[in-house]
């Protein structure tokens, strides 16, 4: 098997690249303190850890709040304006048979 010099090329880089595997990826994040030699404590490690999700949790869970109090609010309007219509309409009723009593001559 007589390989082109270009096909050795070739190996020799597809032998040096592997893929990474996401699942043994570790990211850790360079902070000062571990540059000065200095460790951090536990409190504040989680929260550089966990503060990105936790914001995200929060953020979720307000937005999700502040659209089903809107959702509410409108509907608590709607009722209140159907509930109007009605008061509205049987006062209309009330003051068209008044008018007609007025002008039949009977009161009461």
């Amino acid at each position: 098997m007589n390989l082109s010099t270009r096909g050795k090329v070739l190996l020799r880089v597809l032998a040096w690249k592997r893929p990474v595997s996401l699942l043994h990826h570790q990211h850790r994040r360079r902070t000062f303190a571990d540059v000065r030699g200095r460790t951090t404590s536990p409190h504040v490690m989680f929260y550089k850890d966990f503060g990105r999700p936790i914001a995200k949790v929060f953020l979720m869970a307000f937005f999700t709040y502040q659209v089903t109090y809107w959702a509410w609010v409108k509907m608590e309007k709607e009722d209140a304006k159907v509930e109007k219509e009605k008061e509205v309409s049987a006062l209309e009723e009330e003051v068209v048979r008044l008018r007609a009593g007025i002008r039949s001559g009977k009161m009461g």
